[in-house]
C-alpha cells in the first residue's frame, strides 16, 4: 500500500501465493490501494480462488467505486470503535467497585484520549467522586452545544437532585410530564427517562405509531408514517467484533414482515422474511468488515423501523 502504484506482478503473485495465506481483507486493501489494476493482477483473484465478497469490492475500486479515503474510514472506525470499548469498559469497572483512585483513573484516561460517549461518561465519574461542580459544567457546556438534547435534559435534572440534596423521587408533576415525553421520544436519553419512571412507579406504556389507510386518489397519497414510539428493533452487541443480534418485536396486527440489513457502502447483504412473530434473527453474513451497518425492518411494506449496528474487525 506505502508504494503503490508501483507494486510489481511478481509481488503480486508472492502476496497471492503466500503461505500461510494474507488475510483476504488486507489483500483486498492492498489491491484497492493500487487500483486502476492491470488485466493480468485481476485474473489472479479468479485463479487463487479469491472470496466474491472483496473481489467485488476491488472490481469496485477500478471505476472509482471504493478508495482509499473510504478504506481509511474504515479504519479509524475500527481504530475508534475499539478505544470507546476499552475506554467503556474502564469506565463500568471503575463505577462498578467506586474505588475513587479507579474512578479517577478512568476520568484521567477520557480527558486524554476522548472518544464517543466520553463527556457523558466524564458526567458519570465526576458524581461518582462527588465532584457536582465539575459534572455541572460538562452537562451546561452539552445543553450549550445542543448535542443529543434529550439525554442532557435528563442529565441535567438528576444533577440538580444531587446539587439540592434532593431524593429522586420528590420531583414535582413538571419534570415527570418532562421525562414521560422524553421517553415516548425515542431519542438518546429515552432509556434513561424510562429507567426514572420505572424508578417511579410511572412505567411507560408501549406506543406504535402506524400509517393509516387512504382511500383518496394515488398522486395524493401522503408518505409513509416511519415514527415508532417503541423498540421494534435494537441490536446486540453493538459495536461487535463477530455475529449481530437484531431484536424484532412486531406490532399487533402485522400480517408481514421483512429485514434488510446493508452494509456500509449500502449494499444489500442480507434480506429475512420475519413473519407475524417476534424474535431475535443472527447477522453474521460472510465477509463482513468493519464499518456501520444498516439493519431496517418493513413491516406491512412501511418502513417502520431502523436500527444502526457497528462492526469490528
Amino acid at each position: 500500500m506505502l508504494v503503490a502504484p508501483r507494486v510489481s506482478q511478481d509481488a503480486w503473485t508472492a502476496a497471492f501465493a503466500k503461505e500461510p495465506a494474507m488475510s483476504p481483507w488486507h489483500l483486498a486493501q492492498a489491491l484497492i490501494a493500487n487500483s486502476p489494476l492491470e488485466p493480468e493482477v485481476v485474473a489472479m483473484m479468479d485463479s487463487y480462488g479469491m472470496d466474491s465478497y472483496y473481489k467485488d469490492l476491488v472490481a469496485g475500486a477500478q471505476n472509482g467505486g471504493i478508495s482509499m479515503l473510504s478504506i481509511q474510514k474504515s479504519e479509524l472506525s475500527y481504530f475508534n470503535g475499539q478505544k470507546s470499548i476499552g475506554l467503556n469498559d474502564l469506565t463500568a469497572a471503575a463505577l462498578n467497585d467506586s474505588v475513587p483512585a479507579h474512578l479517577d483513573n478512568a476520568r484521567v484516561w477520557h480527558q486524554a484520549y476522548p472518544a464517543s460517549g466520553s463527556q457523558q461518561s466524564l458526567e458519570a465519574l465526576h458524581i461518582a467522586l462527588g465532584n457536582l461542580t465539575a459534572a455541572r459544567t460538562i452537562v451546561d457546556a452539552q445543553i450549550l452545544a445542543g448535542t443529543e438534547p434529550a439525554y442532557w435534559q435528563v442529565a441535567d435534572l438528576y444533577l440538580h437532585q444531587l446539587e439540592g440534596n434532593q431524593p429522586l423521587e420528590s420531583v414535582g408533576a413538571t419534570t415527570v410530564a418532562l421525562l414521560q415525553s422524553i421517553a415516548h421520544s425515542g431519542d438518546y436519553g429515552a432509556a434513561q427517562a424510562q429507567a426514572w419512571l420505572e424508578y417511579l412507579g410511572l412505567p411507560q406504556t408501549e406506543q406504535i405509531i402506524l400509517p393509516h389507510s387512504w382511500h383518496g386518489p394515488s398522486h395524493l397519497k401522503p408518505a409513509p408514517a416511519t415514527s415508532v414510539v417503541a423498540n421494534m428493533l435494537s441490536a446486540a452487541p453493538n459495536p461487535s467484533n463477530g455475529a449481530v443480534y437484531i431484536m424484532v418485536q412486531l406490532p399487533e396486527g402485522a400480517e408481514q414482515a421483512v429485514l434488510r440489513v446493508v452494509d456500509p457502502l449500502g449494499r444489500l447483504i442480507m434480506e429475512r422474511e420475519v413473519g407475524t412473530s417476534n424474535g431475535i434473527i443472527e447477522v453474521n453474513e460472510r465477509g463482513m468488515t468493519s464499518g456501520l451497518y444498516t439493519a431496517g425492518l418493513f413491516v406491512d411494506g412501511v418502513d417502520a423501523a431502523r436500527v444502526k449496528f457497528e462492526v469490528i474487525r
